[in-house]
């Protein structure tokens, strides 16, 4: 079988958006605009600085955005970029579509709470358009971009994202941004969703336990070979901060679960 590619493309609307475009700050004198500048960057950290160290200056401040075209010319060697990165010769582009299971079933606080309102880049809206117009995108039905990438790698093709979430997943990875391509093996895979159960995951607003970060969930977990034997770890956790440890768990684990098979749903396998 021909390995494909399926990258995720809720990602590439961000990266190729705010890539296109950008602020420039002109240090001049204050109260002339000079042919002859004292600094032109595009860093806010060195004009901070340098308006510190030199009280006398003035901050001239310019956004520029790239014209749609090159945008979207942008987006396209970018897509061909990481094709010809991974070594795959077929490929898909998945995105979410509008509507998400995630959001119906997560009762502890509200998932991706954390992302209202937040900042999209001018061309987000316009680069996404573009994508659901392609024959080769793949816009998902109440599931996320990651749960199609997740299936397709169970499959034994070649899933590519930048995406943590998807180590939960074993399977071919390719990190498009590193440039690199590794592989996930089923314990690893076990390893990551039952840390991420303890940790829980701030991107996108998922609850696991105060107090526990990486460092002490891998201490937790350490020993810890197989599936039973972590969930139990973590139940034990769970049972000290949940009323209902199982029905906690079982919905941090549904959220943070990449389905493996269609319409899946994560259930614990030790509460039986």
């Amino acid at each position: 079988m021909e390995k494909e590619l399926y990258i995720d493309g809720d990602i590439l609307p961000y990266r190729v958006g705010f890539a296109t475009q950008r602020t420039i700050y002109v240090l001049d004198l204050e109260g002339e605009h000079t042919c002859s500048p004292f600094l032109i960057t595009r860093s806010k950290r060195q004009v901070t600085k340098y308006v510190k160290e030199n009280p006398g200056v003035l901050v001239h401040e310019y956004f520029y955005v790239e014209e749609p075209i090159q945008a979207i010319n942008t987006l396209k060697l970018m897509i061909q970029s990481i094709v010809k990165g991974s070594g795959c010769h077929r490929f898909k582009v998945v995105v979410s579509g509008p509507t998400n299971y995630r959001e119906e079933i997560a009762t502890i606080q509200k998932y991706k709470g954390n992302r209202d309102g937040s900042e999209k880049p001018v061309h987000w809206q316009m680069l996404r358009d573009w994508l659901e117009t392609m024959p080769y995108t793949i816009v998902t039905d109440n599931e996320e971009a990651d749960d199609v990438l997740s299936r397709a790698m169970m499959a034994g093709h070649v899933g590519a994202s930048i995406d943590k979430d998807l180590n939960n997943t074993p399977g071919t990875h390719y990190n498009f941004v590193k440039g690199e391509i590794y592989e996930v093996s089923d314990e690893q895979a076990s390893r990551n969703f039952y840390t991420q159960c303890l940790t829980g995951d701030t991107a996108d607003h998922i609850p696991g336990i105060r107090g526990i970060g990486p460092a002490k969930a891998a201490k937790l977990l350490t020993g810890k070979n197989d599936v039973a034997s972590m969930e139990r770890t973590v139940l034990e956790e769970y049972a000290k901060h949940y009323d209902d440890p199982v029905a906690a768990l079982t919905e941090v684990g549904q959220l943070l679960w990449m389905r493996r098979k269609e319409n899946e749903m994560w259930k614990p396998v030790t509460s039986s």
